[in-house]
């Protein structure tokens, strides 16, 4: 965490590729720190390679994320549902439909944390018990709290 007073809710994860111990469940921190990046970095890397029809695919996908999220526990991710289905919202919306080359920054980061979140393997396998669904929740708890002013006006204000 940074000791910035202005970025107290900001995570600053990092993760090294070298080690690849599973963390416990309340770890992730730690985990990513090991990992040597970041979410934000994970996400701003990811998001750069999305383009217009990688929008339009994940939003075609977007009943997938739905039936992913229906066989995982509510209590084992906290907030995943809700991260899910507000990113099932912009990517059904008009101006997900409607983007051109170059994609807005949140969208291309929604649709890199729909297409995280539908990868099985990816920073933590998510059939890892108990703990492989942590980094996909944390991407997508980021992706929208880094976006919530212009995801607010797609889901809010449409």
């Amino acid at each position: 965490m940074s000791s910035n007073p202005k970025s107290k809710n900001i995570r600053k994860e990092r993760v090294d590729a070298q080690s690849w111990s599973n963390p416990e469940r309340g770890d992730i921190d730690e985990y990513f720190l090991r990992k040597r990046t970041t979410v934000d970095k994970l996400i701003d890397e990811g998001g750069r390679l999305i383009k217009p029809g990688d929008l339009q695919a994940l939003s075609r996908k977007a009943d997938q994320l739905l039936n992913k999220l229906e066989g995982i526990s509510p209590c084992c991710s906290p907030g995943l549902d809700l991260a899910v289905h507000t990113i099932v919202l912009v990517l059904k919306s008009a101006r997900a439909k409607a983007a051109g080359d170059p994609l807005p920054k949140h969208l291309a980061e929604v649709a890199f944390a729909a297409g995280y979140f539908l990868e099985v393997c990816d920073l933590i396998p998510d059939d890892t018990p108990e703990i492989g669904l942590a980094d996909d929740c944390a991407v997508l708890k980021r992706v929208l709290a880094r976006n919530q002013t212009e995801l607010a006006k797609i889901v809010i204000l449409p």
